[in-house]
């Protein structure tokens, strides 16, 4: 393998809170170690040689990135970058100093980790082989209760970051998501929500319930939530989209005086909440709070399973 374009200036070091997720995408030029070069080979017998090896399915073009990353208990650095492909998934980086080690590789536009190796400890004379595999971990189960469960419903998967994932619930409460992006350790918190399968893309939710919490790493993870309690009802909600409205005119919703989700008048809203048996109020405020474009008062009973209510807002 040819050597790489060694560059010198002073070594940036980025917060380690971001070791396990995407790293904010930072413009080329404002990098130490930018794409297709390495920090510089350290002196013979200083230190140790590293044997990259991922799967061929990153290393068809050049749509990812090999990214290496030295470790300290203060953060990381990247020290070596370059295109993963088009090539065979292998790389040998000779002379690198001392130091623990990852090796990512990451889409070339977003970042997004799509697979990554686990931490290597690197010691003087020695060649380490690291093995990047896919950074994805997916858990399925089923959600029980020794109520009915609300219906259409979803669970929602979040990282501490604010990443999260949907699955839709089936009617026997099963359920299967795919999580990317993972580490060895990911604190995964977990939330139930109605859903709206009729909609291709996930639509806004104006509440939510926690359910668990649950440590994942890379594989497959078999989670049952047993004897979840939750409001039995899901409320779907529309206000449909106001023509006459300006661009930048934006609503709020607010249901049973807890505030939703805002919104542009031109667009409207779909969304939906869990509701308990009962009276529930429902209101589009406008943003400061001021007027109030619609309302009205939806009755919940154990007649039903889900209900929907279109609004249309009059704008101010």
């Amino acid at each position: 393998m040819s050597r790489l374009v060694i560059v010198s200036a002073g070594m940036i070091v980025c917060a380690g809170a971001g070791r396990i997720s995407a790293q904010a995408v930072i413009p080329e030029a404002d990098r130490y170690i930018k794409l297709g070069t390495r920090i510089p080979e350290v002196a013979p017998g200083e230190g140790g040689d590293l044997r990259i090896v991922a799967e061929p399915q990153w290393c068809r073009d050049a749509s990812h990135v090999l990214e290496v990353r030295a470790l300290s208990n203060t953060g990381f650095m990247p020290v070596v970058r370059l295109p993963a492909g088009p090539g065979n998934c292998e790389w040998l980086f000779e002379r690198m100093p001392v130091s623990r080690y990852e090796a990512l590789i990451v889409a070339s536009g977003d970042e997004r980790i799509v697979a990554t190796s686990g931490i290597t400890v690197l010691s003087r004379g020695a060649t380490m082989l690291m093995l990047a595999a896919s950074a994805a971990a997916e858990i399925e189960g089923r959600i029980t209760s020794q109520q009915a469960l609300p219906s259409p419903l979803r669970l929602k998967f979040s990282l501490p970051d604010g990443k999260s994932w949907t699955s839709p619930v089936a009617p026997d409460g099963s359920y299967h998501v795919k999580i990317v992006g993972v580490g060895e350790r990911n604190l995964l918190s977990i939330w139930a929500e109605g859903d709206e399968p009729r909609e291709s893309e996930p639509t806004s939710v104006f509440n939510h319930f926690l359910v668990g919490h649950t440590t994942i790493s890379r594989g497959l993870l078999r989670l049952d939530l047993n004897d979840v309690k939750l409001p039995p009802v899901v409320v779907h909600v529309e206000v449909s989209p106001v023509a006459e409205a300006g661009y930048a005119e934006e609503a709020q919703t607010v249901i049973d005086n807890q505030r939703g989700p805002g919104f542009k008048l031109l667009r409207g809203i779909h969304g939906q909440f869990l509701a308990t048996y009962g009276e529930h109020t429902i209101n589009i405020w406008t943003n400061d709070r001021q007027h109030v474009l619609a309302t009205t008062v939806v009755n919940v009973n154990p007649a039903d399973t889900d209900i929907r209510v279109v609004l249309t807002a009059t704008p101010r």
